[in-house]
């Protein structure tokens, strides 16, 4: 049974509304994830370190396939692709294509990296805190706004 529209807005609602979590793991430093940038090999739009863009696709293979698992129909986009060396043709980022049962038009969002999709899942689990990297844990509330984006109701 796919999730519906209504229902994550219902979801995100409450969470805005939760009390953080207690006894979140603190961490060191932050970090930033790495993104599309121009191609060093032929001057399109690429990824810095020439990573195969086959690499990158697996990365978001399983996660995309977990929320599927949890019942949210979405499809994978990834930009087109340089025919002279494999990297995206321009700055672009993957994106995910949201079916919601009840509506007729597909949501589309733009993800940052897979990490946003494992912010998604955790989500849907249920869950109210996530690992966030040399931070330690963060409270999932703190990221009600992203979470909005990323299913596509960030008017709600």
């Amino acid at each position: 049974m796919s999730l519906t529209r209504t229902e994550l807005v219902e979801r995100l609602k409450k969470l805005a509304e939760s009390k953080p979590p207690r006894n979140l793991a603190p961490g060191a430093c932050c970090y930033y994830p790495a993104g599309p940038h121009i191609c060093l090999k032929c001057g399109n739009w690429g990824y810095y370190g020439q990573i195969d863009i086959d690499e990158i696709v697996a990365r978001y293979k399983e996660p995309v396939e977990r929320l599927r698992e949890i019942g949210l129909d979405v499809t994978l986009i990834v930009p087109e692709l340089c025919p002279q060396c494999g990297q995206p043709l321009e700055r672009k980022k993957y994106r995910l294509k949201i079916n919601y049962p009840d509506l007729q038009e597909s949501v589309p969002v733009e993800l940052e990296s897979e990490y946003d999709i494992e912010l998604m899942t955790l989500f849907l689990q249920g869950k109210d805190r996530y690992d966030a990297g040399q931070s330690g844990e963060a409270s999932l509330k703190g990221e009600i706004e992203r979470l909005r984006e990323l299913f596509g109701v960030a008017e709600e």
